[in-house]
């Protein structure tokens, strides 16, 4: 009984602290422990592939403290004095300096033809476990085979020496050429012909795993197909890209045959050398990377399936024939080139339009040969030519000459100026198949001017008459005709060309057969008679790098630039006379004591504008004496503005007759107050 009480009361008071418990939560909110980590600065990276490759020659043993050479630029093999049993070794250190595992193979190749002294020459390749040293190493187990059999059959396993390299990790091999013992006399006296490379080439190797396996860069080094052409030797890789080894250093340049190409130039600047791709190579487009400066004789000879070529703008010069038998239709030589060498873009059947941006100077023959050309744009206010330039479509003024059997008809020159039109006339002196055109302002030369090339008086008159805008004038002796009055037109010589000013018992000597014209004159040496008032009437005249002999009168707005003035005795070289505005750049002044007499009877006086100019007294002081270089003359009731810059002045004297201005430069003699000359 007791213990069931006992019980009862238990229970009881278990229940009781239950409830009580419950009484105690009632009101709040729950809670519990945790806790977390954060992996912060998680990176992707991608590691690098970076191999590199020197050598040392065999004499010295190859240490790291040794003077390697970059493989890239050393010396190959140069030895050439072989004898049976001589050989040569190159140590060769490949170094991994990325960050993933590679494996490489080693080719060897041929930049050119070789000769049959190739065939006696043994190729022995020692890895880094052999001594790189020992001649006794030299066996048949280590022997890739006969220099000219590898070098025929570069993609062979047989011509390849392979390894593996790990992060950091660097090889030692060598590579022998020996030449063998029983060579005989058949081979004295030869030469390889050709430089030759050693070609390596590296990818990842499957030795590093990732989460699931180590087969993710399982990948072979990819094998060289080859092929010779013209003695440039090519290889394809399993990336499908043609390898080029360069002629000069053994480099390789990537490109693809079938598509748009892209060649990288070489350090110097210079695409190189003779038929960098080899003729007939199956190029047919090309782009030359920006920062080359040179494109040498023959670079790009006989290609006739090449028909675009991107030259950049920092060409300056193209070599010898270096176009010669390309596809082009069209040519754009970019305002940097400078020197276009002989034959340069010979023997293109299908060119048919050149621009020349810039001043360029052409050697001969630049576009010989070329029946389909039509169109050449000189755009350069500065061109040079040699004789015989665009001897492509006439020799001896035929067109069916020694330098183009059939011609393929009219080719329309056009140039920027008459000077340069002139040089083209003089260089090419027969134009039976081209015409000469001075370009106006439209792009496309369809408000050109047409140039008349004479070479007598009364070819000049028929031209002139025949409304000629431009005529160049031949070597010899002219007079201006009357048939250019009104006309606007201008004449240019080639520097040694004459014209006399025909006084033709006219108003005091005066030359009537410009009057009202607008004439530029050229290159031309211009000879008066020496009497006053000798000049074209009426005529407003620009003379360009002309040379005027004896006195010459202004009767309109005349301007002079680079041109040469001789006089002598008791005269002026220049009356401005009937010029309202008369000025002179960079001229030369030659005279015995006076040079230029500012002096008009304009309506609205004169306005003279000395720049850059130079005055030379070339007189005893026995002839002319007390002048200034420049002297102001008589005022007409008219108003005087003399405007001189950096001008020099050589003898001459200041004159004392009037308002002296302490100046050999300049005088006033006629003492004109400031408010008729402006000084």
């Amino acid at each position: 009984m007791t213990n069931k009480k006992s019980t009862k009361r238990a229970l009881l008071s278990a229940i009781m602290s239950m409830v009580l418990c419950v009484a105690m939560l009632a009101g709040t909110t729950f809670a519990w422990f945790t806790d977390s980590v954060t992996s912060g600065n998680n990176i992707i990276a991608s590691g690098n592939l970076d191999v590199t490759m020197e050598w040392l020659d065999g004499t010295a043993a190859p240490t790291d403290s040794a003077a390697w050479i970059d493989a890239s630029t050393g010396a190959i093999f140069d030895y050439d004095n072989w004898e049976p049993g001589y050989a040569v070794a190159r140590h060769i250190k490949i170094a991994n300096e990325g960050s993933l595992a590679l494996k490489y193979r080693i080719h060897i190749a041929a930049n050119g033809e070789v000769s049959k002294l190739a065939d006696v020459i043994d190729v022995y390749y020692l890895d880094p476990a052999q001594q790189l040293n020992d001649r006794t190493a030299l066996t048949e187990e280590n022997k890739l085979g006969t220099l000219s059999a590898l070098l025929a059959n570069l993609e062979s396993d047989a011509s390849t020496a392979t390894g593996a390299l790990a992060k950091g990790e660097k090889h030692t091999v060598t590579l022998v050429l020996k030449m063998q013992e029983s060579a005989g006399n058949e081979y004295q006296n030869l030469a390889i012909g050709s430089t030759f490379s050693i070609i390596l080439i590296a990818t990842q190797d499957n030795v590093e795993s990732d989460s699931f396996d180590e087969n993710y860069d399982d990948i072979e080094v990819p094998d060289m197909h080859v092929e010779k052409i013209d003695g440039v030797t090519y290889g394809m890789g399993a990336d499908g890209n043609y390898y080029m080894i360069s002629v000069d250093d053994g480099t390789l340049t990537t490109f693809t045959v079938d598509d748009k190409v892209t060649v990288l130039g070489t350090g110097n600047g210079v695409y190189d050398n003779d038929r960098v791709f080899g003729k007939n190579a199956p190029l047919t487009s090309l782009t030359l990377p920006e920062g080359l400066t040179e494109i040498k004789d023959n670079a790009l000879n006989t290609l006739p399936n090449l028909t675009t070529v991107n030259i950049p703008s920092t060409v300056k010069t193209i070599g010898i024939q270096a176009f010669r038998i390309t596809g082009m239709s069209e040519v754009t030589l970019p305002a940097s080139v400078k020197t276009v060498k002989e034959g340069a873009f010979r023997d293109m059947a299908n060119l048919t339009t050149v621009t020349v941006e810039g001043n360029v100077a052409f050697e001969k023959y630049a576009f010989r040969s070329c029946p389909n050309l039509t169109s050449i744009y000189l755009l350069g206010d500065d061109v040079t030519f040699a004789d015989g330039q665009f001897a492509s479509h006439t020799d001896a003024g035929s067109c069916a000459g020694t330098y183009h059997p059939t011609c393929g008809g009219l080719i329309t020159v056009y140039v920027k100026n008459a000077t340069v039109a002139a040089r083209l006339l003089a260089a090419q002196p027969s134009a039976n198949c081209y015409e000469v055109k001075i370009l106006g302002a439209s792009e496309d030369g369809s408000d050109a001017t047409d140039v008349e090339e004479v070479a007598n008086n009364t070819q000049l008159d028929a031209a002139i008459a025949a409304g000629a805008g431009t005529v160049v004038l031949g070597d010899g002796n002219y007079v201006v005709p009357n048939s250019a009055q009104g006309k606007t037109l201008t004449i240019v010589g080639n520097g040694n060309t004459a014209v006399a000013t025909n006084t033709s018992g006219s108003y005091e000597g005066c030359n009537y057969a410009l009057d009202g014209s607008n004439v530029v004159f050229e290159n031309i040496v211009i000879t008066t008679d020496g009497k006053d008032f000798t000049g074209y009437a009426r005529c407003k005249a620009t003379f360009n790098n002309c040379v005027i002999n004896n006195t010459l009168f202004l009767y309109g707005d005349t301007e002079f630039n680079n041109c040469t003035f001789n006089d002598s005795g008791n005269s002026y070289n220049l009356w401005t006379y009937g010029a309202t505005n008369a000025t002179f750049n960079n001229c030369t002044f030659n005279c015995e004591g006076k040079a230029i007499y500012v002096d008009g009877n304009g309506n609205t006086g004169t306005k003279v504008i000395v720049n850059n100019c130079k005055f030379n007294d070339i007189g005893d002081n026995t002839v002319v004496d007390n002048k200034a270089a420049i002297e102001t003359g008589t005022t007409y009731g008219k108003t005087y503005e003399l405007i001189i810059d950096n001008t020099t002045v050589s003898g001459f004297a200041i004159n004392p007759v009037g308002i002296s201005t302490n100046s050999t430069l300049w005088a006033n003699k006629n003492s004109m107050g400031t408010d008729k000359l402006n000084v």
